[in-house]
Order: structure tokens, then C-alpha cells, then sequence
């Protein structure tokens, strides 16, 4: 499985299908020493010509996922082409 397909999987999984057994409790002790990080996600503004939004909005509710992942896999496959 390569990691553009692992992400799609991953993002299809339904919260209770993870497997958290191997991931240590957070405790008030733990919590204290975690460090903040930099979101992932940002939102920005994007210029789409209206019939391309259009077009991904009646794709469904998650069509900003949809354009993230197309987005992705057009980015990965210009980094590792082949």
C-alpha cells in the first residue's frame, strides 16, 4: 500500500474502527510536559471558477476533502513522477 492510498484509507475509517489500544492514556501529568504544534490544516482562500465549485459541492458534504485529496494526489504524483 502506498501512502496516498493509506490516506485514503485512513480518511474512510470510521472513528470506532481505529484501533487506539496501542496509544498511552493521556494523564493531567502527561499533559502538562505536551508541546503545541503548528496546525495541519489551514484555511485559505482559494479562486475556483464557479462551475468547478459548483461541480464539487453536489459531490456531497465533504467536497472540500474531495478537492484537498485531488489536490494531494496531483501534488505527490508531480513529486515522484512515474
Amino acid at each position: 500500500m502506498n501512502e496516498a492510498t493509506s490516506r485514503k484509507h485512513w480518511t474512510e475509517l470510521a472513528d470506532e474502527e481505529i484501533d487506539l489500544s496501542d496509544i498511552p492514556e493521556i494523564t493531567e501529568e502527561s499533559a502538562q510536559h505536551g508541546t503545541m504544534r503548528e496546525a495541519l490544516i489551514r484555511k485559505n482562500t482559494l479562486l475556483i471558477d464557479l462551475d468547478v465549485y459548483d461541480w464539487f459541492r453536489r459531490q456531497g458534504p465533504d467536497y472540500e476533502r474531495l478537492i484537498n485529496q485531488l489536490l494531494r494526489d496531483y501534488m505527490e504524483s508531480r513529486e515522484h513522477p512515474g
